[in-house]
């Protein structure tokens, strides 16, 4: 609900400046937010309103994941670890009454050794369903908490680094940028194998 708040509230100021300038050009991006410039040649030095809108991503996730995956980072150290994960929608969780019932929450991993043998033969990992991962944690032992070029990226990467305590934990998008990380005291639905 908040986003589509946010995106009115941008959308109106958007049309409040268009109406009081004589705009010549404008440019909008989905990333770098809207430039607006009042020449013809495009945008240049003080001629150019840049108005940057971000949208505050949250990203949730649940207290028992975050334990468990700070847990297998310091068993991996001095290796780098890279785990997939999957999210629930906090409507089918214990104790997330608060979130909008659709509202994506981090709840399970894949181990990251799991099929092993199979990705050996047939040369990808075949171990996770499709489409079935929407982030990924990835330890960086030696390294800050930020998004690295060699880091297998995913639509949400949390990053971890030591001493691996709860606040060495962060969350970004594929590009690198933070996001908010809010932890969650919710259980998962009790899942029969």
């Amino acid at each position: 609900m908040s986003y589509i708040l946010n995106y009115i509230k941008f959308s109106i100021l958007i049309y409040e400046i268009i109406q009081e300038f004589p705009i010549l050009y404008y440019h909008a991006s989905a990333t770098h937010g809207i430039i607006i410039n009042l020449s013809p040649e495009g945008p240049s030095g003080d001629d150019v309103i840049s108005i940057r809108h971000e949208c505050v991503i949250v990203v949730f996730l649940t207290r028992g994941l975050r334990d468990a995956l700070l847990e297998l980072a310091a068993d991996a150290e001095p290796e780098k670890l890279t785990v997939s994960l999957a999210v629930t929608p906090a409507g089918e969780l214990d104790g997330a009454d608060h979130l909008e019932p659709g509202a994506p929450v981090f709840t399970h991993f894949y181990p990251p050794n799991a099929g092993g043998s199979v990705t050996a033969v047939f040369g990808m990992d075949l171990s996770i369903p499709a489409r079935q991962t929407q982030g990924r944690f990835i330890s960086h032992p030696q390294g800050r908490l930020e998004v690295a070029q060699t880091d297998d990226l995913h639509e949400v990467v949390l990053i971890a680094v030591p001493p691996w305590t709860t606040e060495m934990v962060g969350a970004f998008d594929r590009s690198g940028r933070k996001r908010e990380l809010v932890i969650l005291d919710a259980e998962p639905p009790v899942e029969l194998l």
